[in-house]
């Protein structure tokens, strides 16, 4: 095992420490990497997957937080600075990758003009691939080995094996 992989197990270890009264389920090799932050409220339940890899370096620290469920497939990859916000269902499929700055809202986190706030599950489905700075709100299915391209701003279903691009988010190349 090189020096590299140990520390990544270990940070690995200290996140689970701090946070073991938040976890559910938590798979092997989960590999850390920098400054990753949860907050989980009592009723909110994470899961992850096997080898899952979470990375905060670079000043870009990863944040989750947690009301409701933040599952996380076998194989994820999340990057620096993305911010999942999970106040009822948020899921990552085997093998989707968040790139750099991903921000994922399943709630509008607010009533607007006094009314209700606004919840919808987010899934992301597995293979999906999200592009740096990309907004998902709630109500979203990215479709299995979907991609998203850099800074969109995605507000409705994208369709499997599909690119989307731009803000509001649209089709730049089907199957």
């Amino acid at each position: 095992m090189s020096r590299r992989y140990a520390s990544w197990r270990l940070q690995a270890v200290r996140f689970l420490l701090r946070n073991r009264g938040k976890m559910g389920k938590v798979g092997s090799a989960l590999k850390i990497r920098g400054d990753i932050r949860l907050r989980a409220s009592t009723e909110g339940t994470v899961t992850i997957g096997d080898n899952v890899e979470l990375v905060g370096t670079l000043g870009r620290s990863t944040f989750f937080k947690v009301g409701g469920t933040l599952e996380i497939a076998d194989e994820v990859f999340i990057n620096r600075g993305c911010e999942i916000y999970a106040t009822t269902d948020v899921t990552l499929g085997y093998d989707a990758t968040l790139a750099p700055g991903i921000v994922i809202r399943d709630s509008d986190m607010h009533a607007v003009g006094g009314g209700t706030v606004q919840r919808d599950a987010v899934k992301i489905d597995p293979g999906a691939w999200i592009g740096t700075r990309s907004i998902v709100l709630k109500g979203v299915t990215v479709g299995q080995t979907a991609v998203l391209g850099a800074c969109s701003g995605v507000t409705r279903d994208v369709p499997r094996d599909t690119v989307v691009a731009g803000s509001p988010a649209e089709v730049g190349r089907e199957p």
